[in-house]
């Protein structure tokens, strides 16, 4: 046996032997082959569709950013608007401050909101700064973001961050997470995940060109809520860590091969949990072929007997629609919610096809091609069985 595989199965060990016992560790090899096996959605979530209310004050053409107690909100990415609707999709309010100006936003990076303190945060990566608002649109205070890329909310008073310094080509610099103040966005707390680092990693590739250099890009979101705290997930390093609302950090999964044993790793996405399931991604990086330059294989890890698996999802609504459990259906505070976006042609067309069923066949007989879209929200199934 070589060093280097002694080395391994010391490190893979130690990590889940020092592991505390509110979780175990799962170790996940990727490159192995896994069976396949199709899971129905249903199964998994319960599922309602929003027809959004269409006029002309609420127009709106993104993805839903926020799915909070009272409110459903989505981003005009065109003007920067903010739109409110309520969950059963009446349109409430908007606001816009994009601009170069005093008080306003180029860009919206992250979008958060606080119901209980009438607050929503726009992060501009941009600009560099946090601007807070109330919910109506009110201008309230602003604040340096400097290295933060994503942040979420920790607790009332606190964001989680992720930070990493994007305007440099050096990978010798750590990414690291902070806990950081939702009122001034000082540094509360540094959380440096305790692995050894060598280099930076993202899912990004750069390709010169004679008009310039192309940059291809895919998502990857390194924390994620989960019923009990935050999942941290940092490309860069070989575990996959749990840290807790007493800011206890634990492991909470294990790669392998390390992503240090080679030039092109396959990397570990964590994409969500429900109460039976754990579902994950597999991406790595092909600079030659353009249209799958993210090659991806989606698994789904079984709490019940260990297992794991590659998954297809099946929703019986829309036969032909293609779903996958991944980080950025979860992207918000509100945790168990999953929110996906609808087209309305797409709806169209699928209706025309006879590929829809129960109520959403029921929404789409009533939509005209300039309405606004239908949002999907998924409620992830956390009771025991």
């Amino acid at each position: 046996m070589n060093s280097y595989i002694k080395f391994f199965i010391i490190f893979l060990f130690v990590s889940c032997s020092t592991t505390q016992e509110r979780s175990n560790c799962i170790v996940i090899d990727t490159q192995k082959s896994y069976p396949k096996i199709q899971l129905n959605i249903k199964d998994i979530a319960n599922i309602e569709y929003i027809k959004l209310e269409t006029d002309t004050n609420c127009i709106v053409n993104s993805r839903p950013m926020v799915y909070s107690e009272n409110y459903l909100v989505l981003l005009r990415t065109d003007n920067g608007e903010i739109v409110f609707f309520d969950h059963q999709g009446k349109f409430q309010h908007k606001f816009s401050h994009k601009g170069n100006g005093p008080h306003e936003y180029l860009y919206i990076t992250n979008l958060r909101m606080d119901e209980e303190k009438k607050e929503v945060y726009i992060h501009d990566s941009f600009k560099e700064k946090v601007f807070v608002y109330d919910l109506e649109g009110n201008y309230i205070r602003e604040y340096s973001s400097h290295l933060i890329k994503f942040l979420y909310t920790w607790n009332p008073n606190e964001f989680i961050t992720y930070n990493v310094n994007m305007d440099s080509n050096n990978t010798d610099e750590k990414p690291y997470y902070a806990l950081i103040s939702k009122e001034n966005g000082s540094i509360e707390k540094l959380i440096d995940l305790p692995y050894t680092f060598i280099r930076a990693h993202d899912l990004s590739v750069k390709i010169k060109t004679p008009e310039g250099t192309l940059v291809y890009t895919d998502m990857h979101l390194p924390m994620v809520k989960c019923s009990d705290g935050y999942v941290l997930n940092d490309l860069s390093s070989d575990t996959i860590y749990k840290l807790f609302p007493d800011n206890k950090l634990d492991i909470f999964m294990v790669r392998t091969p390390s992503v240090s044993s080679t030039d092109n790793p396959t990397y570990l996405q964590y994409g969500g949990e429900t109460n039976e399931y754990l579902f994950l991604r597999f991406v790595s990086i092909n600079k030659e072929d353009e249209k799958n330059m993210f090659p991806s294989s989606y698994l789904v890890y079984n709490k019940n007997d260990k297992s794991i698996s590659e998954y297809e999802l099946v929703n019986e609504d829309y036969s032909d629609m293609e779903i996958k459990i991944e980080s950025d259906l979860f992207n918000g505070d509100f945790y168990g919610y999953g929110l996906r976006r609808l087209h309305t042609d797409e709806l169209l067309e699928a209706l025309k096809k006879n590929e829809l069923s129960g109520n959403l066949k029921k929404i789409t007989m009533t939509l005209n091609e300039d309405d606004n879209d239908v949002i999907m929200v998924l409620k992830i199934n956390q009771e025991k069985k």
